[in-house]
């Protein structure tokens, strides 16, 4: 039998962790969108500038062979490769999604399981 919860959240089997796990899920699956959107719009000005330069070619019957402003090309793509670099490395940025934190197992000892549980020790025998 099923908890409302896990009717809504089909699978989550610790309650605790739902909300948490949803958020990471969620927050992956939002970066894969985005990234999929601008490859989507890089690919369509690609088709278009290709569409435009095999129009050109063909009407005038010329070849593009100009590299003039090829050092310029360059210098701006290393520009902001080094600025890519420098956010990336050197920028303190929050950490995105829920906090992480370090647990550490809890292993209770022989004597002191039964507390840790809240249960009766039934080798002690309890007064009536």
């Amino acid at each position: 039998m099923l908890v409302q919860d896990q009717k809504i959240v089909y699978g989550c089997l610790n309650q605790d962790c739902c909300s948490q796990v949803k958020s990471i899920v969620g927050g992956r699956f939002n970066i894969v969108t985005v990234t999929c959107l601008v490859i989507t719009v890089f690919l369509v000005l690609f088709i278009v500038n290709m569409q435009y330069m095999f129009k050109v070619i063909s009407r005038y019957n010329i070849r593009f062979l100009n590299h003039n402003g090829d050092h310029f090309n360059l210098g701006l793509l290393l520009v902001a490769a080094l600025v890519f670099l420098y956010m990336r490395f050197l920028m303190p940025f929050s950490q995105m999604g829920p906090p992480v934190v370090d647990f550490t197992p809890i292993v209770p000892k022989k004597s002191e399981i039964y507390s840790y549980y809240d249960i009766k020790d039934p080798k002690i025998k309890h007064e009536m």
